[in-house]
């Protein structure tokens, strides 16, 4: 049944109920008018009751009467019937104003969808069942209907996305073809090949399924690519070359870094050993200046053995210019002078020479001891 149908029926079974009140309501007045006159003839003609009976009931009430049993239970019902009829005609009202609505965006979204816009026709789906959820819709057939016209305008939408991508994909590709076709007229095959490469990376990427553009991007490929071979060769071989001609540098400057090195090797090791030599005749002088001391006073005793007076032996001190002491090949030279009385008892100044060596601790030998006269 339709929602205008139902609001009718329900307007009609309100006006009925209006009407079944109004008359149970004039006849309750008119039964009751009816009883009070019949309750009157009945009092003037009966006799009437003794006081000692107790019965002080003057005839029968109302509410013992018909009239007042419907009165009763008659009008309640009446009047929850109205309301419950009441009720179901405001609900009745309220679905139609909702799918009223609801069929008022409906109406919009197939306008958006007429007119190509898929995306906002989607959105005015999404917002009917939006609407209908939060509106406890539960009439299936119309929510399947928004459900398969949303599903329409959502493949439309993506038929368009798609349609634009493509779109997008084909103007990069003939972009990209201009530009290598610009390097290739420019006399650059090489960029042109390079670009061409690109372009069909970036189809395979980007799922292009034009073979015919495929194909003839790939035939001008080919054609930058056979333009730039012999290039690319001669570009290899003199880089080849440049490499070749690098490494024999590098050769030569190693070998030369090499012949520096060894030279300042050699050139540190013969300083290195004339130090140490120099250092080692140093060691010798000190040993040699320490054992001179030695020499001399050694050399006292031997010119002593040589005087006629030894006790009266008189010697210049160490530091004295007339002594001097030399040293070659382990032997000391003493030259100095010595006074000593002669076998007069006068005393004479005489020179010396002892030529001696160390033998061992302490121990001294002379090769020769000369005293000479002045």
């Amino acid at each position: 049944m339709s929602t205008d149908t139902t609001d009718a029926t329900c307007d009609i079974a309100l006006a009925a109920t209006i009407i079944s009140l109004r008359h149970t309501l004039a006849r309750a007045m008119g039964d009751a008018t009816t009883a009070c006159d019949q309750c009157a003839r009945r009092q003037a003609t009966a006799p009437p009751l003794a006081a000692s009976s107790g019965n002080t009931d003057s005839g029968p009430t109302f509410w013992n009467t018909d009239l007042g049993l419907i009165t009763a239970v008659g009008i309640p019902l009446v009047l929850i019937l109205g309301i419950a009829i009441g009720w179901a005609s405001w609900s009745a009202h309220s679905r139609q104003q909702v799918a009223r609505h609801i069929s008022d965006i409906q109406q919009e979204a197939a306008q958006l969808l007429t007119a190509g816009d898929a995306s906002g026709a989607s959105q005015k789906y999404a917002s009917v069942l939006k609407y209908m959820d939060s509106n406890d819709v539960t009439d299936d057939d119309t929510r399947n209907e928004v459900l398969e016209e949303k599903a329409h305008a959502d493949a439309k939408v993506a038929q368009i996305a798609a349609a634009d991508a493509a779109k997008q994909i084909a103007q990069h590709v003939s972009e990209m073809r201009q530009e290598a076709a610009r390097l290739l007229t420019a006399g650059d095959p090489i960029g042109a090949s390079q670009e061409y490469a690109q372009l069909v990376n970036y189809m395979d990427n980007n799922g292009f399924t034009n073979n015919d553009t495929r194909s003839e991007v790939l035939q001008e490929k080919a054609n930058a690519d056979a333009k730039s071979a012999p290039i690319l060769a001669a570009n290899a071989e003199e880089q080849r070359l440049k490499d070749e001609a690098a490494a024999q540098r590098a050769a030569a400057d190693a070998a030369k870094q090499q012949e520096e090195e060894q030279a300042a090797e050699a050139v540190r090791q013969r300083e290195q050993a004339a130090a140490e030599e120099a250092a080692e005749q140093q060691r010798e002088q000190a040993a040699i200046q320490a054992r001179s001391h030695d020499a001399y006073t050694m050399s006292q005793e031997f010119v002593k053995d040589q005087l006629k007076s030894p006790a009266t032996a008189q010697f210049q001190p160490f530091d004295s210019p007339k002594v001097s002491v030399t040293y070659s090949d382990g032997w000391y030279t003493v030259y100095a002078v010595v006074d000593a009385q002669n076998g007069f008892g006068a005393l004479i100044r005489s020179s010396y020479i002892c030529k001696l060596k160390p033998i061992g601790g302490d121990q001294w030998q002379a090769d020769s001891t000369d005293i000479l006269d002045n």
